[in-house]
């Protein structure tokens, strides 16, 4: 009889142990911070505010960017986290390229 007392309160917890198994997400969402590097940043061209969507990566350089169709050869842009100049993008030190024209107006 003892045994019989035993054994449910176990199986009951060795259940409950495998439930909480069931219940994990094989495949964790990913969630972005403020500080991570890719994300929504801006570029300051002729005195505007330009969004530009760009992976920065992890690094201690300024991040700069190029356009693919840019018509001014070899230019590039420092790439912000804000619309202030004080705020430069920080990354790896490779230039960026972008698809398409610099943004403009």
């Amino acid at each position: 009889m003892k045994f019989r007392k035993l054994i449910l309160p176990m199986m009951a917890f060795i259940f409950a142990i495998g439930l909480t198994f069931a219940t994990v997400d094989s495949e964790p969402k990913l969630e972005l911070s403020e500080s991570d590097s890719y994300a929504t940043m801006y570029v300051n061209i002729g005195n505007n505010w330009y969004p530009i969507e760009v992976d920065c990566g992890i690094g201690d350089a300024e991040c700069r960017v190029s356009f693919e169709e840019d018509p001014t050869l070899g230019a590039t842009y420092q790439v912000y986290n804000s619309e202030d100049l004080g705020d430069p993008a920080i990354g790896v030190v490779d230039i960026k390229s972008l698809e398409g024209f610099p943004p403009t107006d």
